[in-house]
């Protein structure tokens, strides 16, 4: 069933219609809810995104990018990217829906 229109009544109700959802080739969606708490008001500064080790992807590196797990050799504070994930200029606008603030 579609779900546009459904009244979203419950955490389950919205998991399930997102979980639910297809495309017409067949790719599928894994939804679940997630019970933790956090923070809000978190204050991101530009600096603070700039020591990430992250590596924006040429189509739209705002919102596509893969984040790498932190250099455990102080001399190599970096992981070499495949292909696809060469660094992009990155915006400083935050991307649409992004849900920590930045200074």
């Amino acid at each position: 069933m579609n779900w546009r229109g459904r009244p979203l009544t419950s955490h389950d109700v919205i998991v399930n219609s997102i979980a639910a959802t297809t495309t017409r080739t067949g790719l599928t969606v894994h939804a679940e809810l997630d019970p933790g708490t956090y923070d809000t008001g978190v204050k991101v500064t530009d600096r603070d995104i700039d020591a990430l080790p992250m590596h924006r992807h040429r189509f739209h590196g705002e919102w596509n990018y893969t984040l790498h797990p932190p250099s455990r050799d102080p001399t190599n504070a970096t992981t070499t990217p495949r292909p696809h994930d060469q660094p992009t200029a990155r915006p400083r606008s935050p991307a649409p829906g992004a849900c920590a603030t930045r200074n």
